[in-house]
This record gives structure tokens, sequence and C-alpha cells, in this order.
């Protein structure tokens, strides 16, 4: 049967542009430029076609438009209010273009072959450009030219609304059509997220610096890719220098040392080691310090190293940095001719199984396997525990503290993997976990009715329901369950996977299997958790199969 068709209201993309600006300038009028304040009163102005036909041009792609292609049926005088936007200079209609421009930016290949002579018909779209670019200016078309003169003001009103270039004004409608449901947590109406321009403008910068890395970099030859490296950082140092200390950010100040972290480590990866070791000098960020030692360990500055990898050992930022430490301290010390004897993984049991893997995949064959033995099993991965530390804490996970929220479409708050994210919430933590020693898995169970399919960092929807938690009110302890939701607390980031891909119950137990297909082997933040189920003496194996 297929899906009813949704029918939005006519002109719910100016309504939902509205709530941009509104929030723009309730909340940001002192960080709003005099251009900006001009082009919002200029708009508001205009009638309610000509805010549309502007809403819709703003969010097409490019600045360059023509007549004939815009088409809605909700502004049925297009040229008409082209006029009213030229008028308010929102576009310019018909401007002076090559034949070149107008080409690049406005005619399929077909297009061009019909309007001006070219010498072979088979030559591609950028060959038939270079032939035009000595072709006389354009003078007539048998469409209106229109050129969107401000398309940046989109872009900032996204990013003073969700600080992030992820989210767009579709999210809107993902909520009106009950896609994406979000918490009614508190929004911090003292704590602004952006406190100066700049801080939007770095925002703006490091992001589009990270789009134009992924997009051109792995393709560009060798000498180039050095000379791209080069640009990126003196636009990212620039900017350190010139604003570093009136628009100090948090987020911002991550978002630049994540970056210079990517460009230090292609750097270090083209051979240039000194040059990603200075840029490494200026991130505290991780893998900074593992990476800086690294390289003085290649180097063989083994004292200077060594200071760093101490640092590390004593002042971990993450239990993966820990881990990192500790490798490079038994590197450090074979490189200075000390014997060190091999660190033995935890003995785990293990099941050797064949199975016919051309059916499904490896888990889900393993999950069959040991249903025969007599197991209620579930492939859920990361999801069980997950799911039982976001119920269980859901309340402290949506506190809006030190500007957690800034707009009522977060699926998470900004500092959760904040070092001080515990520490910030310590009273919402204490409080759920006293609720949840009174009443136990019941407490679990009227938070799942009540947030049912709202957004949560850690619960998945599609895979946690109301039978996985009767199977952990039966099979998991309370305090086991405390003592193991203690360890994601501990560090969100690396604790929230590597968990074993399947969860059985048998006989009031609670088994973990983590299932390895054939070539496959355990993964660090794997052996990560299964050291503490056994330190938790829980029952935990890792199954190998190979096709049979």
């Amino acid at each position: 049967m297929a899906s009813e068709k949704i029918e939005l209201p006519v002109g719910y993309y100016l309504e939902n542009f509205r709530r941009l600006v509104d929030h723009a300038q309730k909340n940001y009028s002192s960080l709003i430029t005099e251009q900006e304040s001009c082009w919002l009163a200029t708009f508001a102005s205009l009638s309610v076609q000509g805010q549309r036909l502007t809403v819709r041009l703003l969010t097409r792609k490019g600045v360059w438009f023509r007549s004939d292609k815009l088409s809605y049926q909700e502004i049925p005088d297009i040229e008409g209010t082209l006029t009213e936007l030229q008028d308010a200079e929102i576009v310019h209609l018909n401007p002076p273009l090559s034949a070149a421009e107008l080409g690049t930016q406005l005619l399929t290949k077909n297009e061009i072959i019909q309007r001006f002579p070219v010498s072979n018909k088979q030559l591609k779209k950028p060959q038939l450009i270079e032939e035009l670019s000595q072709a006389a200016q354009v003078h007539h078309c048998s469409f209106t030219i229109v050129q969107l003169l401000d398309n940046a003001i989109l872009d900032t009103l996204l990013l003073l609304f969700f600080a992030n270039y992820h989210q767009d004004q579709s999210q809107f409608i993902l909520e009106d059509l009950g896609v994406h449901k979000f918490e009614n947590y508190a929004l911090d109406e003292h704590n602004r997220f952006y406190q100066h321009r700049q801080q939007l403008e770095s925002l703006r910068l490091f992001s589009q610096l990270s789009d134009d890395y992924y997009d051109r970099y792995r393709s560009l030859p060798k000498d180039d890719k050095i000379s791209a490296l080069e640009h990126w950082y003196s636009l990212i140092d620039h900017d350190r220098k010139q604003y570093a200390d009136p628009s100090a950010h948090s987020y911002t100040h991550t978002k630049r040392q994540s970056l210079v972290n990517l460009i230090a480590r292609d750097f270090e990866r083209l051979g240039m080691l000194d040059k990603a070791l200075e840029l490494f000098n200026g991130t505290e960020l991780p893998p900074s310090r593992e990476r800086r030692a690294r390289i003085l360990l290649q180097q063989q500055r083994i004292n200077e190293a060594s200071s760093i990898i101490d640092e590390m050992l004593e002042r971990p930022l993450s239990i993966e940095e820990q881990e990192v430490a500790q490798r490079l301290l038994t590197k450090r010390l074979r490189a200075q001719g000390e014997k060190v004897p091999r660190t033995s993984k935890p003995r785990v049991d293990e099941d050797f199984i064949q199975l016919d893997l051309s059916i499904q995949r490896v888990e889900l064959a393993a999950a069959d396997y040991y249903r025969a033995q007599g197991f209620e099993v579930y492939y859920v991965e990361n999801a069980f525990l997950c799911g039982l530390f976001g119920l269980l804490y859901w309340d402290a996970i949506f506190a809006a503290v030190d500007g957690a929220f800034i707009n009522p479409y977060q699926a998470q708050p900004k500092n959760l993997y904040s070092s001080r994210f515990a520490q910030l919430r310590q009273v919402e933590l204490n409080r759920c976990r006293v609720q949840f020693e009174q009443h136990g898995y019941r407490s679990l169970s009227d938070t799942l009715k009540r947030k049912q399919d709202i957004l949560n960092p850690f619960v998945y929807w599609s895979l946690f329901n109301r039978e996985l938690l009767s199977q952990a009110e039966q099979c998991l302890p309370p305090d086991t369950l405390l003592q193991l939701t203690d360890i994601i607390l501990s560090d969100r980031k690396a604790y929230r996977a590597g968990m074993p891909d399947l969860v059985a119950f048998r006989d009031g137990q609670t088994f973990w299997i983590e299932v390895k297909g054939p070539g496959d082997k355990l993964q660090d933040n794997q052996w990560r958790w299964i050291k503490h189920f056994q330190a938790l003496q829980l029952p935990i194996r890792v199954c190998y199969v190979n096709h049979q």
C-alpha cells in the first residue's frame, strides 16, 4: 500500500524563514550588521508574494536563476514579483553577462550548441564554454536572468539559530510532520551561544574550510596538497591571531583545533614532520599529544617525547588517550633499549562455529544459532546499554545548564562530551540515580512511556523497546545496571561504542556475545568493554564464525 502523500500548508517555508528572522532579531540584534538589518527591513516591507519568492530563491543553489525555471503555484505572477524584488534591490534582473558566464551559470550543453556557433558538438560543456570566452556579450535571452544579490543572509540566520551546518529549515518540516520529536527542555535565555559576531564568523570559516578540505583534498596532487594545507592553515591562524582574546568561545575553539589537527595530520603523512609538530603544538585536542609524542620518538627526541607521555599518563583527557599513552610508554622504553614484556590480552570464553553466511549477515546468523541453544537473543550492538543509560539519566542529559540548549531542535546538549558534563549536572545525576534506586525499573518504564520516540543521543528507538526493557528488568540487577551506566558516564564518547553485538537472556541471566566473522578481530573499544564485563563477573564470550 502506497504511503499517503503529506500536503504542507501553502507558504510553510515563509513561516519557517520568519522563525529564523524572529530568533535573530530577538536574541542577537547587537550581532546583526547594518547591512543585514537593512536587508531584513526591506524583506519585511515586501508583499507576501515578494517574501515567498525571496525565500524560494534563497533556498535554491547559487545566485543565478532564469525566470522560465521559476514556477510556484502559490506565486502566480513570477515576472511581476521579480520586478518588485528588483525595485527593493533583492535581485538584479538581466545584468550584463558574457557568453561564457551565461553558459556556465544558466545554459545546458544543448542550449549552448543551439545558441552559439561551436567547432565540435561532441565537446563537453566545460570545453564549449572555453570557446565561448571569445564570444560577444549577451544582449538578449528568451527568459529573464535573475541574480540574487545577497544569499549569505540565510546562512547567517541558520548559524544564529542552529549554530551548526547540519541543520536547516527542513528541520522545521521534519518536526511539523512528526518525523523528529525533540525534548521540551528549557532554553537558556541568559546565556547566548554567541557573545561576539566574530564567533559566528569563525564558525562559518571553519565549517567552510572543513567542507573544502573533504571536497577537494584527496584528489589533489602532492605539491598542490601542500599548498592547499598551507593556505587553509594561514586562514585559520589569521583568525586566531586577530580574534583570540575578544571572542574566546569553547565551541568554535574546539572546531578550530579539530581542523588544525586534521591539517597537521596530513603534513605528517606527507613527511613534513617539523611542520606537523608545529601545528600539533598549538592544540590540546586529542590526538594532539599522541601525534607529538610519536613524531618526537620518530625523530629520536626521546626526552621531549617522554615528557609528553608522562603528562598523558598523569592527566589523560580520555580513556582512549590513557591507553595510547601506555602503548607509547612501552614504545619509548624499547627505544631506550629496555626489555618490556608484551601485555597479554585477558582470556575470554570463545565459541568457534560454522554457519551459512550467504543468506544473512554474520550477527543475525549467530543470533539464530544461540536461539537454537535456548537463549532469547537480540541483535542490538550498543543500543541495549545505551538505551538503559539514556532512560536512567534522561532528565540529567536534558538539564539546561551552561548554555547546553540554544534552540528547540537539539537531539543532545552541546556539551555532551565536555569534560565538565557530569560536574555541571551532579545534582540532576544524583536525583536520577536516587529515583532508580527507590523505584527500580519501573522508573525506566515510566520514562520510556512518556518519552517514546523523542530524540535522545543514547536511545535508538528503532532497536530499543519495551520488550528489551522487560528482559533487562528480569535478568539485570539494578546495582549491576548502575555499575554499567557509571562506566558510560565516565567517558560518554568512548563507552557508547564497543559493546557486544548480541545480548541474550536465559534462566534469569544476561549474556553478552561479541560476534566476529571470517578474518575479523576484536578492536580496542571492544576489549575495553570485555575487561569491564569480566571485572563485574558478567558472562561475556566471543563467537568466531566461519562460513560453512
